[in-house]
């Protein structure tokens, strides 16, 4: 986690991205942002130190597409 701490401190990645809760192991963030991939990108790049516990919706879509990666990924490259 102290890496994507630095991260999300450092580059101040969304301008609403407010800290609720802070201890040494981990943080709880809140952010708005306008559309689902700019939050989903950014946690799929930081699995898995980071998950979405609010929206629901929304997590369920990052788990939906992380179901299906792991499923198309044994078809693609079949050696």
């Amino acid at each position: 986690m102290p890496k994507a701490r630095e991260c999300f401190e450092r580059k101040k990645i969304f301008s609403s991205l407010k800290v609720l809760k802070d201890d040494k192991n981990r943080i709880l963030l809140e952010v708005n942002f306008a559309f689902d991939d700019e939050l989903l990108n950014l946690v799929k790049a930081w699995i898995p130190y980071v998950k979405i516990i609010e929206p629901k919706e929304l997590d369920i879509k990052l788990k939906d597409i992380l179901k299906d990666y792991i499923k198309d990924s044994d078809k693609c490259c079949a050696y």
